[in-house]
């Protein structure tokens, strides 16, 4: 999908985080990115996997970090903790007895080189 501020580049882009968010059925972080993930190494160890390499997300141990506010409502209730589950994930993994490698991608920014510190 091209985003929409490259189709109508008179338009600003969309800030996501102004977005409402409601998960389907069983599709929330727990389930996914928890339970799902749990099946994914269960099952790599069961067929003798020898190295995982797993994708998840920077920012994991941040409990404040806004994606772990998606899908709650304005008091912190609701299914959300995106971050949280995948860390966990990540922590089964670890203890899993597999070997592994954890990619932890971070988001990306429309500002100037110079105007960014690299951490």
């Amino acid at each position: 999908k091209i985003p929409m501020n490259v189709m109508t580049p008179n338009k600003k882009a969309i800030n996501f985080r102004d977005l409402k968010f409601k998960y389907g059925p069983g599709q929330h972080p727990e389930m996914v990115d928890y339970v799902g993930q749990k099946k994914q190494v269960d099952f790599a160890r069961r067929l003798g996997v020898k190295h995982v390499v797993l994708v998840s997300s920077m920012g994991g141990l941040d409990n404040s970090n806004f994606l772990n506010q998606i899908g709650k409502d304005k008091n912190g209730e609701g299914q959300g903790d995106i971050l949280v589950w995948k860390r966990k994930a990540e922590q089964y993994l670890i203890e899993s007895g597999l070997q592994y490698t954890i990619i932890h991608p971070g988001g990306l920014v429309d500002t100037p080189s110079n105007e960014m510190e690299l951490v």
